[in-house]
């Protein structure tokens, strides 16, 4: 047992001098490197050998990206927290590999003339971008359309990091953990079906199934509610199926459309210039500045800056105990003669607080109460500009939007129907939504783009639609 015990200490001494070795070549000027091998030493003796090897491997690839726009610490960002428990560590480390297989995948996709499709197109895409983390949406459908693999860019295999992940190799069973980062645009748009190819019929997201669907947003949807499935970083995709059958018209068809609607949204935050010199983004263009007049013809302000809030960029909690915040909701409940909690109840269902927030299916609702484009348009703003003002003053349209049925709002589900369904205020249980008019969606329809409010069912009533309220009441 003696011998065992020393021959494994020699090891872990040997690894460790590797690391020392170095570290004399790569400086680390955030000090988390010496937290870590501090660390190190306290663990149990076969997570102590692996994390050793981690940390060699994390440093050797580091010496190799200390040149132009490559050049980054891998160990930035880290803090001291992140080493509070074994598992911390451990956890630490593999978000550092992550990282550094986002340096190393982006650097790829940019600059290597063997990977699929073409690189002069690919460089003028990412011109502008220095890594993984400034890409816009676009950009990564775009870099989809000249050719790129998206599986390998953006997913790690969830057993060994290091494992080469191809969009032709998939296969059931596979796992994949997202890698995103901190990529705001990628976390709020980019899903599955973007990633995966067609022949992925169906998934598990965080252990959910989902199947896949060419909808208005193509991906994966629950097979048991019909709720999209969004992805996030960190989040974990399993293969259930890749033998799915595709039509390739259709396919081609909905990735284009979504496409191009992202990248339009992409240029008008752009103030409606072209992002690259590539022939159908200068086509695009136009279609950006003509919206753009007609966002302006109704009352949008593009002169804010988007990274800025007056001062203000909060969202959940954290805003809606915001003094600010409160005194104005004070002032626009009072006079809409609604409570404040209820008002929350809404907030939180619709966009979990956040005045910033965009429908991640649709890409078109926005803001605390998830505006569509023509209800802001009615209300003299538009959406662009309601994702880009002070959430107090959103609050000012959220008084707009609900002035109309002042009186008639007293519970959260009468608040919950006008922005779902105003014409359902005051009418029976039984009522079914869409059965008053011939010139809108079918209630079929309406059912089918809302089945997370009447799983299992054709149509929605006013009943399924208190029950889903107060399911929501529950949980805020």
């Amino acid at each position: 047992m003696t011998t065992n015990i020393e021959t494994q200490d020699k090891r872990n001494t040997d690894l460790l001098l590797s690391v020392d070795a170095l570290d004399g070549k790569v400086g680390d000027s955030t000090g988390m490197e010496s937290q870590i091998l501090s660390k190190i030493f306290n663990l149990d003796t076969e997570k102590k050998e692996e994390t050793i090897k981690r940390m060699i491997s994390l440093r050797e690839v580091e010496m190799k990206l200390q040149s132009g726009y490559q050049k980054r610490n891998l160990l930035a960002g880290m803090k001291s927290s992140d080493l509070g428990t074994q598992d911390g560590l451990f956890d630490t480390i593999k978000k550092l590999e992550r990282t550094k297989l986002r340096i190393m995948r982006f650097a790829e996709v940019k600059d290597n003339a063997n990977v699929p499709g073409d690189i002069a197109a690919r460089q003028e895409i990412l011109k502008k971008h220095t890594g993984l983390e400034t890409v816009r949406t676009s950009d990564i459908l775009m870099l989809k359309k000249q050719g790129a693999d998206l599986a390998k860019l953006l997913l790690v295999p969830e057993k060994d990091s290091f494992s080469t992940v191809s969009r032709d190799t998939l296969k059931s069973m596979d796992s994949f953990i997202v890698n995103f980062g901190e990529n705001k645009n990628l976390n709020n748009v980019i899903g599955a079906g973007d990633i995966l190819p067609a022949t992925v019929s169906r998934v598990k997201i965080n252990g959910v199934e989902g199947e896949r669907k060419n909808t208005q947003r193509p991906g994966y949807y629950d097979v048991k509610t019909g709720k999209y499935l969004p992805i996030y970083d960190g989040d974990k995709i399993e293969i259930m199926d890749n033998t799915g059958k595709v039509d390739e018209k259709v396919e081609k068809d909905s990735e284009d459309k979504w496409l191009r609607e992202r990248r339009i949204e992409d240029m008008i935050d752009n103030n409606g210039k072209a992002l690259s010199e590539l022939p159908e983004d200068k086509e695009l263009e136009i279609k950006a500045q003509e919206q753009i007049k007609v966002m302006k013809a109704n009352g949008a302000d593009f002169t804010r800056n988007d990274e800025i809030d007056n001062g203000e960029n909060l969202s959940g909690e954290a805003l809606w105990n915001n003094e600010k915040f409160q005194e104005k909701l004070t002032q626009v409940c009072n006079r809409l003669g609604v409570k404040k909690e209820d008002m929350k109840v809404i907030m939180k269902a619709e966009s979990g607080i956040n005045p910033k927030e965009v429908n991640k299916l649709t890409r078109k609702a926005t803001g605390l109460i998830q505006f569509m484009p023509d209800t802001a348009i009615g209300l003299g703003t538009s959406t662009y500009a309601l994702r880009r003002m002070p959430s107090y003053e959103q609050l000012d349209y959220v008084e707009k939007y609900f002035l109309p049925y002042r009186g008639r709002l007293n519970s959260p589900r009468d608040l919950y129907l006008a922005t779902f369904y105003p014409a359902a205020i005051g009418k029976s249980e039984d009522f079914v939504m869409g059965s008053e008019s011939a010139r809108g969606p079918s209630p079929e329809k309406i059912c089918q783009q809302n089945q997370i409010i009447a799983p299992g069912k054709n149509v929605i009533t006013v009943a399924d639609f208190n029950d889903y309220v107060s399911r929501k009441e529950r949980v805020t």
